[in-house]
């Protein structure tokens, strides 16, 4: 683990390695970058924001703050499995 890196960058790169088998990648502070990716999917990077809105805060916007929903939410369509689906 690099020495120079804070203690929340450690304790990220922990959990990073954990679930992708490094701490050596890009990620949002929760879930690293290829985690996320799925094959076939189309893959949305938004620099700058936050996992969740606990920790989120002034000039940090989480995924679901109002100026970000904008830039992902025309991604999400419903699946053709689901397209005549009831609840």
């Amino acid at each position: 683990m690099d020495k120079e890196a804070t203690w929340t960058q450690r304790i990220t790169g922990l959990g990073y390695k954990q679930v992708y088998g490094s701490a050596a990648v890009w990620g949002d502070g929760i879930t690293p970058v290829p985690v996320g990716q799925l094959e076939g999917a189309t893959c949305v990077e938004l620099d700058g924001v936050y996992h969740s809105p606990l920790g989120a805060a002034e000039g940090r916007p989480w995924y679901g703050s109002e100026e970000i929903l904008g830039q992902w939410v025309d991604y999400l369509q419903p699946s053709p499995s689901s397209a005549g689906a009831t609840r």
